[in-house]
């Protein structure tokens, strides 16, 4: 992003996502009294910028295969890493996954990202493994991306598409739930609202603000988004689309908003940086950690080794990452 106002309220929301998350597992692993049960609508942030900032990527790209290129590196080795660690570690040394008895892929569905696609008979395990639902989302975002910038022309073409996408989205969901009612498959209607096809709507929300920046819409969006927000309260519904639509209010009223403190700017931004590594890092050493010290350490030990982990994963995956990217990089030179 060239626009600094943005780039500081998008590296605030990308912390606030990182965090709400966090807190819904935090006082799982760490025995807290208080819960944070609207954490989990924190990878609705991460959709909703995902599709502002891919739109913005795809407006700077001519050449659709480096679009690809640059989004893919982005992510997928980050992800592999995981999944490689989660194969050694969590299937391997500790033997905790269960048989793939429904389609027998196995690790297959997470290395092919298609573990929101295809159902199983454990959700939990083979479609939602330490939270890496998302990934698979992200993929098929990028993948119609470039169709959706080709097809809508306009600000008021966004919110046709934005409109015709949460329609389809709960068709889908609803025919889904009853094509696999009776089957053998756990979690159906989890598993129907995790799809990429369902979450598109929450995608579609960061692409409708793109065009609104483009064709100078800011405010008309932003009276949409909130006026949205409130029948959905109003109604008691505080489900993706609410916190989408809450998130993307935040990027587009503080489009101004500008970090002066030096100090502050640069804690923000090392955080920013970090933040998604935090998200795919943070749940996998939890319950590894959970497991192989399980009632041995006090909740104050656990939490306290539990962050050091963390901050060292996060450190060496992001890293590592970078390492592997760069010499991707070299050898396509």
């Amino acid at each position: 992003m060239k626009d600094r106002a943005h780039s500081d309220m998008l590296d605030l929301l990308r912390i606030v996502a990182m965090m709400m998350v966090l807190l819904v597992h935090i006082p799982i692993y760490i025995k807290l009294p208080m819960t944070f049960p609207n954490g989990q609508y924190g990878v609705a942030v991460f959709f909703v910028l995902s599709g502002y900032l891919i739109m913005e990527s795809l407006n700077h790209e001519d050449n659709l295969w480096q679009f690809y290129k640059k989004r893919l590196i982005r992510i997928l080795p980050e992800y592999y890493m995981i999944l490689i660690a989660g194969v050694v570690i969590w299937d391997f040394c500790l033997g905790q996954m269960p048989k793939d008895n429904l389609l027998h892929l196995g690790w297959l569905r997470y290395f092919l990202c298609l573990n929101t696609i295809l159902p199983s008979d454990n959700y939990y395990y083979w479609n939602d493994l330490w939270g890496l639902w998302t990934i698979s989302c992200f993929m098929f975002f990028y993948l119609v991306a470039p169709l959706l910038k080709k097809c809508i022309k306009s600000f008021r073409m966004s919110l046709v598409f934005l409109v015709g996408s949460v329609v389809a989205g709960y068709v889908v969901k609803k025919v889904l739930v009853l094509l696999l009612a009776g089957q053998a498959i756990d979690s159906v209607d989890m598993f129907a609202g995790d799809t990429p096809f369902f979450n598109l709507m929450i995608f579609m929300i960061g692409v409708s603000a793109w065009y609104a920046v483009r064709d100078n819409k800011v405010q008309i969006y932003l009276v949409c988004c909130i006026a949205a927000v409130a029948v959905l309260l109003f109604v008691n519904c505080g489900n993706r689309i609410t916190w989408g639509l809450l998130a993307v209010a935040a990027l587009l009223a503080g489009k101004e908003v500008l970090v002066a403190n030096k100090c502050v700017k640069g804690i923000i931004s090392i955080v920013s940086k970090y933040s998604f590594t935090i998200y795919l890092v943070h749940f996998p050493v939890f319950q590894i950690l959970s497991y192989l010290v399980k009632d041995k350490i006090s909740n104050g030990m656990y939490a306290v080794i539990a962050l050091l982990l963390i901050v060292a994963v996060t450190y060496l995956v992001h890293n590592v990452a970078d390492w592997i990217v760069h010499h991707i990089r070299r050898i396509g030179r």
